[in-house]
């Protein structure tokens, strides 16, 4: 039932990639749940999916990563109408052997790490397609370009907060990550999470690879929701900022596409 398909840029290759609880996260066996397996299938059909249908560029593929417990794709992964997307679905441990079959065949491939509950502004693609034509990336190993100016908020909650996560060369970046591998220096097939969690980065780069690999910060204000389950832990929108940012529910679904969960916006 999928019926888009990449127009394909023959020089790179763009997967954007989502954990569907590849690891357990704290909760150990709960994620093989009906709970868990239901909450996480809604936001991928409320989030994840809406978000990447907005993008003004459709030049990329989906990786859907699942838990490697599963010899093969989950059915409920399967039963998902991902609408327009091209799809693939690929367990934690082969995601390298996967993207072998393209290392050789393009010269940057390009893996963007986004979880499946969070909304990147619509033209997030095009903006890395973008650099990565103009040639920025071309003299080094691999490239890194991220944003560090977003929102967030909380389910349920009509609210939206300021939420700035980049500090320049010594934190992290948000989500909708971007490593850029130049195929013709990095023979060695990596992709995004292969280097740690976001907030880790820019030390584990710089100490890999020095000044082989280029990091860009993109400080474009409202690019990024990041969206919280609940009122509680250390990600929730009032912990982060007091800064409330009031935007139209037109203006939202336009930058991010719709979703149930801007329904109470006016």
């Amino acid at each position: 039932n999928i019926k888009f398909m990449c127009g394909g840029n023959k020089k790179r290759k763009h997967f954007v990639i989502t954990r569907f609880f590849t690891e357990d996260f704290g909760y150990g066996n709960k994620i093989f749940s009906e709970e868990f397996i239901n909450m996480g299938t809604e936001f991928l059909q409320n989030n994840f999916i809406p978000t990447l249908l907005n993008q003004t560029d459709h030049d990329f593929e989906v990786i859907i990563l699942y838990n490697d417990k599963y010899d093969v794709t989950p059915h409920f992964l399967e039963k998902i109408d991902f609408k327009t997307l091209k799809v693939n679905f690929v367990r934690k441990s082969n995601l390298n052997n996967f993207l072998s079959k393209f290392w050789l065949s393009h010269t940057h491939i390009i893996t963007t790490r986004i979880d499946y509950d969070d909304f990147i502004h619509k033209n997030a693609v095009s903006n890395i397609h973008k650099v990565v034509d103009d040639g920025v990336f071309d003299e080094y190993f691999c490239g890194i370009y991220g944003y560090g100016s977003g929102m967030t908020m909380i389910s349920g909650k009509p609210e939206f907060y300021r939420f700035d996560i980049g500090y320049g060369k010594t934190g992290p970046f948000s989500t909708f990550i971007s490593m850029i591998f130049n195929t013709s220096k990095h023979k060695t097939v990596k992709n995004v999470y292969d280097f740690g969690t976001h907030d880790a980065y820019f030390k584990t780069l710089t100490d890999i690879y020095g000044e082989k690999c280029l990091c860009k910060l993109d400080n474009t204000p409202k690019s990024f929701i990041w969206f919280r389950h609940n009122n509680t832990g250390s990600h929730n929108a009032e912990h982060r900022s007091n800064k409330q940012i009031v935007l139209r529910k037109q203006d939202i679904i336009n930058i991010f596409g719709d979703s149930k969960y801007f329904s109470n916006l006016t």
